[in-house]
């Protein structure tokens, strides 16, 4: 028997299978809520884009409203054990990508790949890094304005993050290369993808890029980027422009 499914807008999903709607964690319709070890996702019906990602899970159970109650689809019976979304959040709130975990057991055939970091020799150009604020501010103090000029920096928790193509040799720094998918320098990303199937993978937005470390990875709004400035730099260091 097929059942009408126009109407559900609610489901039930196990706590684990979050990370297969990375695809919706952009979408402002989704709202999810954590009860225990489930997910309780709610949508305006009708949207058969999350119900096509919602049926496939394993131990999904959707629900529809009807008359005030919700219901099983196909049942006549209501079911009174679906909580309120009072505290309900987008998927955003809920989801990041997942840290990289080292598989040491060969995959067997039909199961999922885990994407894994390995090392690799291969030479590669340095296209970002991660540094203390304390370092970028002594390269800056020596810095030509040319050579500010030629980078973009962020600062996060703490951090600074710097993108460009003749970055410094800054003591501690952690390098990245890649484009809008950046891997350590001496790694490589097992299986060995396209940057365009990575960006995929973690259902980027077209403004956002990814830095993939062992420890798991890191997604960044490319705009908060910002040419490098001396007062720029100065108030990443903590220290007041003058």
């Amino acid at each position: 028997m097929t059942l009408p499914l126009g109407n559900v807008c609610c489901a039930s999903i196990p706590h684990e299978a979050l990370p297969l709607l990375a695809a919706l964690r952009t979408s402002p319709a989704v709202r999810a809520r954590r009860v225990g070890e489930r997910i309780w996702l709610r949508w305006p019906p009708g949207d058969g884009t999350v119900l096509r990602r919602v049926l496939p899970i394993r131990g999904a159970e959707v629900f529809e409203r009807r008359d005030g109650n919700w219901y099983v689809p196909g049942r006549h019976l209501p079911v009174f054990n679906v909580p309120d979304d009072a505290d309900a959040q987008t998927l955003l709130h809920l989801l990041s990508p997942a840290p990289f975990k080292a598989e040491d057991q060969p995959h067997s055939k039909g199961d999922p790949v885990a994407l894994r970091l390995v090392r690799d020799d291969a030479p590669r150009r340095t296209a970002a890094l991660e540094c203390a604020a304390a370092e970028l501010l002594r390269w800056a103090d020596g810095a030509t304005t040319h050579a500010l000029a030629a980078v973009e920096i962020a600062t996060l928790d703490g951090r600074v993050l710097m993108l460009g193509i003749r970055l410094p040799p800054l003591p501690g720094a952690v390098r990245f290369w890649g484009r809008s998918v950046f891997l350590p320098l001496g790694f490589r990303a097992e299986p060995q993808l396209p940057e365009s199937a990575l960006r995929e993978a973690f259902a980027l937005s077209r403004d956002e890029i990814v830095f993939i470390r062992e420890a798991g990875v890191e997604v960044v709004d490319r705009g908060v980027f910002r040419a490098a400035t001396r007062a720029g730099v100065r108030r990443a260091g903590g220290v007041g422009a003058p």
